[in-house]
């Protein structure tokens, strides 16, 4: 399943007879395997199928788990350790291969503009208008372009004070250039919540972008 059966008619009022089809079982030989970044004692991984566990591992020494002998199909990995915000990850699993999906769990830890109970990232910025007015409509789309890069500076600023582990943060990391190349793509996926004009003609708007899952922060730190 899913099965997709071509030039088949139906007639109102009528019995349709489908041809016979014969569905044949994966053979369950594909392996999904990571790492668990960073390898923390009590982590563990969850494998979610069609909505319910389907197994569960601890790692090793390096952070590695493994699940073997699988199906194929569309997957969930879920990575959670205590003191940590999980990891979320939709995997998709080819008949007979080998998929790797790592994991990356940030210490919870009280940083200004995350929410890690919703595991959001959060800032706000504030526009001025230009000094030479022209069109109102040309003034206030300036005001807001200048709102919203204030706001990707704060996300910026509040992304490097995340921690990784008890030695590094994201703005440590980012003294690799490949590294802060990828954050600062990152930050350019933001979505705007909410946005209001301030009395003095500025205006402030509200940004957010995902901490955790398939489009959050912890996939570009565990590239």
């Amino acid at each position: 399943f899913p099965i997709r059966l071509e030039n088949v008619a139906v007639k109102p009022g009528e019995t349709t007879v489908l041809p016979s089809v014969l569905i044949v079982p994966g053979s369950g030989k594909a392996v999904l395997a990571g790492r668990v970044i960073p390898p923390l004692r009590d982590s563990e991984v969850k494998l979610i199928y069609e909505g319910k566990e389907r197994a569960a591992s601890s790692i090793d020494q390096e952070g590695r788990y493994e699940f073997r002998d699988l199906p194929a199909g569309e997957y969930e990995v879920r990575a959670t350790a205590p003191g940590h915000a999980r990891d979320v990850a939709p995997v998709t699993v080819p008949e007979n291969q080998r998929v790797r999906q790592n994991a990356v769990l940030l210490p919870i830890v009280a940083t200004d503009g995350v929410d890690w109970a919703a595991g959001r990232i959060r800032a706000t910025g504030v526009g001025s208008p230009p000094q030479n007015a022209g069109s109102a409509a040309s003034d206030r789309a300036m005001t807001q372009r200048a709102a919203i890069a204030d706001g990707q500076r704060n996300l910026l600023r509040t992304i490097e004070q995340i921690r990784i582990d008890g030695g590094r943060s994201v703005g440590s990391m980012m003294r690799n250039g490949n590294v802060s190349e990828r954050i600062q793509g990152f930050v350019k996926g933001y979505a705007v919540m909410s946005e209001r004009e301030l009395g003095d003609g500025r205006i402030e708007v509200s940004l957010e972008l995902p901490l955790t899952g398939p489009s959050g922060l912890s996939r570009y730190l565990v590239e």
